[in-house]
């Protein structure tokens, strides 16, 4: 599994396997499990990052909440909107395969825009700085 404080697969999470080749030709998605709670440190980059890489392998997440926790988060609403716009593009098949393999790399860091409901631009933050951005459409042609 993928630890998103150590930005490590298989460090510290519960169920110890690695998803990064199983999501492909595969009728049920993988998940990396209920690793990824909002509380009061939890920060829109950490949810940018988790959503990268469950893209980039194909993987789905648990977030556990609870009202007590999520309220004690300052920054609820951009991470919040910062997962929205992933799920959006996710749900647009915006992102080609070429690009899902950065996604999948935890070294990389990236932000997502929506443009419109059917354009993104996709930075890497390199340093806390947005660099070059890709554009990302929806895809039309696969009925998405």
């Amino acid at each position: 599994m993928y630890d998103l404080k150590t930005d490590k697969w298989g460090s510290a999470t519960s169920e110890g396997k690695d998803l990064r080749d199983v999501a492909f030709s595969n009728y049920f998605p993988a998940t990396f499990g209920g690793n990824f709670g909002i509380d009061s440190s939890s920060t829109p980059k950490e949810y940018e990052h988790i959503e990268a890489i469950s893209v980039g392998v194909g993987a789905t997440y648990i977030m556990p909440l609870n009202q007590k926790s999520v309220e004690s988060c300052p920054r609820k609403y951009e991470i919040f909107n910062a997962i929205r716009t992933w799920e959006n593009a996710r749900a647009a098949n915006a992102f080609s395969r070429t690009i899902k393999k950065q996604l999948a790399d935890p070294t990389k860091n990236w932000h997502l825009e929506q443009i419109d409901n059917d354009h993104w631009k996709l930075y890497q933050v390199v340093n806390k700085e947005k660099r070059a951005f890709f554009n990302l459409t929806r895809d039309v042609a696969g009925g998405y």
